[in-house]
């Protein structure tokens, strides 16, 4: 995985550099992306997690996006089915990996993008982007669970220790971010992250009740 891999996958790009396994979430210009790219989230975190290569695992978006909503029939109880299948798999693949995750948060990420984020050990942010949670925003991707280890839930301006881990400068987020992992790499975050979610299952079918309790 030493080399861009862009072939089979629309949603996404990923990536090893410097012992990171880069991947990049394809999104519109309006930070939009499709359901599908639940499916190639793991594919990417399947083939990291076999790669001695890879010491960790960076999530990103593209240029100044990252990601704010998945677009299908948004208004239909089937896709809202199709899509915690999706979140699901994701969420079990994230807790079974034995490498540290890193969310490197570029661009604006509310609701869906937030969740993702969440289910990193870290989420780095460039200053000035805003994240978090829109009012009436319902889970469906272990929020409810992953949200807890910060006090501002609802949209704003990054804040350190609030809504993210880590602020870090925008003219220099990428380099400051390898930066950070590489010297972070020491840590097992993913057993703290196995502790944190330890109650995921949980928390997915609350998530998925709640959503059919107030169709």
């Amino acid at each position: 995985m030493n080399n861009l891999r862009v072939e089979g996958f629309n949603d996404i790009v990923f990536w090893q550099e410097s012992g990171i396994g880069v991947i990049v979430i394809k999104t519109s210009q309006d930070s939009k992306a499709r359901p599908e790219l639940f499916e190639e989230l793991i594919v990417a975190l399947t083939t990291a997690a076999t790669d001695d290569n890879v010491k960790a695992v960076a999530i990103t978006g593209m240029n100044r996006n990252f990601l704010k909503e998945v677009v299908g029939d948004n208004g239909s109880s089937e896709f809202r089915e199709r899509m915690f299948r999706f979140t699901s798999a994701y969420l079990s693949t994230v807790y079974s990996l034995e490498k540290n995750v890193y969310a490197l948060v570029g661009g604006d990420s509310t609701d869906i993008g937030m969740e993702i984020a969440l289910s990193a050990d870290l989420v780095l942010t460039s200053e000035g982007v805003s994240l978090g949670f829109n009012q009436g925003w319902k889970f469906c991707c272990g929020g409810s669970l992953t949200a807890l280890r910060f006090p501002l839930l609802s949209a704003s301006k990054a804040l350190s220790g609030r809504n993210c881990d880590i602020v870090l400068p925008s003219a220099t987020f990428l380099d400051a971010s390898r930066e950070f992992i590489l010297k972070d790499l020491g840590f097992p975050r993913h057993l703290m992250r196995r502790r944190r979610m330890e109650n995921l299952r949980i928390s997915l079918l609350e998530e998925k009740e709640e959503f059919l309790k107030t169709r």
